[in-house]
């Protein structure tokens, strides 16, 4: 709502400022009559538990939400144990030795209407008439809830909880019905906005050929993708098998919507190249040239972006775009960086809930938040194992061979060293955790590197990156065509 009011403040007779009026008009008749979601106890107001030094401190509760799937992250000022519970179509989160910061006192949280996600109700200890003292619950109640997950990240520390309505993962595709899913703590700004930034959202390919603008053309035809090297038999190569097997059947499913994700964006700028250049701008320039290529080869595959414009989307929302509007695939596009500038390459990562090497942690740390741990040494793992069962493993790690084949061949054609294989690999970036559907993040350069930012400069080579992640997607999508039509031969 601030954000509004700033708005109005600032543009008190533009266009945005008559939309922010309409909008608060709008969410004060939705919220009028209705308590408040956060109920705290005179007592703990008036001793201002919030204030102690040192204690733990809910400081907000944001929430994205679509018909069938909600995501509700609760941020805390420090680490937390939490005990979940479930009653019906209630979730509860208990935070022990906990206080509610002031600046929630008497806030109502704001759902969409028609969405999965009813009301969000944040009280403590006093309010429940719980004999725990410091105690604060978080109630989360749905329409219909099939099925959930929590998991803790880090820096900063909050809770994630991925809500499943019944039936919704056989829910069929539909582009009017699933609404992006939007951050509901505070009212959001960005759809006042969104008239203004439109202008921005067109590739940029400013200056460049026939040729140029139509790469893909001269791209080799991913018919393979790339391979690992051949393992003896052990118990993971079996579980792969197993995992391929399983996927098999998903596989042969429609791609009607595709998700693309630039990394970063407003404050948060990503790599910057040694002279200047930010992964924010790069990716987001990339992802409107793929976004071109699979909308002129693919007119029936609806394609969404993440963002559009410069602007910073919170690692938890992107996710719950793709989930919330029923996404196919999941192509989080990013930019490399090392220490050396020596190193040079392209790799594409996928999740997986096998145990990823010290470097390849250090690429996900780099990227985004770090997962949260419950103690000195223990492994971050299995903190998120029990999210990754729906990321499709086995169709996500095919989805990289194909696009880090893309990348390799097609880049490799106009720059080798740019496009050393680095290979397909697992790594727990927290983008790609609660993804419903196959997810990769893809490395496209090292910005770390001036030879390869030097290329990077001209958007001839930008757009034979853009190109050559297509390339790799084709390859992917001609496979799963393939198989859907012997699907329904079969079904004949």
């Amino acid at each position: 709502a601030a954000a509004y009011r700033e708005l109005i403040s600032y543009f008190p007779s533009s266009v945005l400022a008559r939309e922010s009026r309409a909008v608060l008009a709008r969410f004060e008749a939705q919220l009028r009559n209705r308590p408040a979601d956060v109920m705290i106890s005179r007592n703990s107001a008036e001793q201002k538990v919030h204030e102690s030094p040192g204690s733990l401190r809910l400081t907000n509760v944001r929430n994205f939400s679509g018909p069938d799937y909600a995501r509700v992250v609760i941020d805390l000022s420090d680490e937390a144990r939490y005990v979940e519970r479930r009653t019906g179509n209630r979730l509860s989160i208990q935070l022990g030795s906990a206080a509610v910061t002031s600046s929630l006192y008497g806030r109502r949280f704001i759902v969409g209407n028609g969405t999965l996600l009813k009301r969000i109700v944040v009280s403590d200890g006093a309010v429940m008439q719980t004999p725990a003292q410091g105690t604060v619950q978080v109630d989360i109640e749905v329409g219909s809830l099939s099925s959930y997950s929590t998991f803790r990240l880090s820096e900063p520390e909050r809770i994630v909880i991925d809500l499943h309505a019944a039936g919704s993962i056989a829910k069929p595709h539909t582009r009017e019905a699933s609404p992006i899913a939007t951050p509901r703590s505070e009212i959001p700004a960005r759809s006042v906005a969104a008239k203004a930034e439109a202008r921005e959202a067109q590739p940029r390919t400013r200056n460049l050929s026939a040729a140029d603008r139509n790469a893909s053309m001269a791209l080799p035809e991913i018919t393979d993708p790339i391979l690992p090297q051949p393992r003896a038999s052990s118990p993971e190569a079996a579980a792969e098998a197993l995992a391929a097997k399983v996927d098999a059947k998903a596989a042969q499913a429609s791609i009607k919507r595709i998700v693309i994700d630039p990394g970063h964006g407003g404050h948060d700028t990503g790599t910057i190249s040694p002279g200047g250049m930010r992964e924010k701008d790069l990716v987001l320039d990339v992802a409107r040239r793929l976004r071109a290529y699979i909308k002129n080869h693919y007119p029936d595959i609806e394609v969404i972006m993440t963002r559009d414009t410069d602007r910073f989307v919170a690692l938890e929302e992107r996710t719950a775009i793709a989930n919330s509007r029923h996404a196919d695939l999941f192509i989080s596009v990013h930019a490399n960086a090392s220490p050396s500038r020596a190193a040079s390459g392209v790799e594409t990562f996928f999740l997986s809930p096998d145990r990823a090497p010290a470097e390849d942690l250090q690429a996900a740390a780099r990227e985004n938040a770090r997962l949260a741990v419950n103690k000195t040494g223990e492994k971050a793992e299995p903190v998120f194992a029990s999210v990754t069962v729906g990321n499709r493993v086995a169709e996500s790690r095919e989805l990289a061979r194909y696009i880090q084949a893309g990348l390799v061949r097609g880049i490799g054609a106009q720059s080798p060293r740019t496009a050393m294989n680095r290979g397909v690999k697992h790594a727990p970036f927290v983008v790609l955790l609660g993804a419903a559907m196959p997810s990769v993040l893809a490395e496209v350069s090292f910005l770390s590197n001036p030879k390869d930012e030097a290329l990077l400069q001209t958007g001839q080579f930008r757009e034979r990156v853009a190109a050559s992640l297509f390339a790799g997607l084709n390859g992917y999508l001609k496979k799963n065509r393939a198989s859907e039509q012997k699907g329904e031969q079969k079904a004949k």
